[in-house]
């Protein structure tokens, strides 16, 4: 597993059911479109630390990147079947 993936998966494990039952916090604007590229393996290294940098400190936006995740997943899916 991307050790990225792997430090989320493990905050989860930790803190999944405190964090799932959180209501969701939008990220401003210029984090969203990171957390979009992140998602989508489109940042660099340097942006990658900060990324994870950032989830470190506001747990809250995992979700965010979760979302993304999934969704991207889902379109792959979908088109692979088509």
């Amino acid at each position: 597993m991307n050790s990225d993936f792997a430090i989320i998966a493990e905050f989860l494990d930790r803190n999944g059911p405190e964090v799932l039952g959180r209501a969701l916090a939008e990220p401003p604007p210029a984090l969203a479109e990171q957390l979009d590229r992140f998602s989508r393996g489109a940042v660099s290294q340097e942006e990658r630390v900060a990324i994870c940098e950032t989830l470190r400190n506001q747990p809250e936006y995992l979700r965010v990147l979760a979302n993304q995740v999934k969704n991207l997943r889902q379109r792959e899916s979908d088109q692979d079947s088509n």
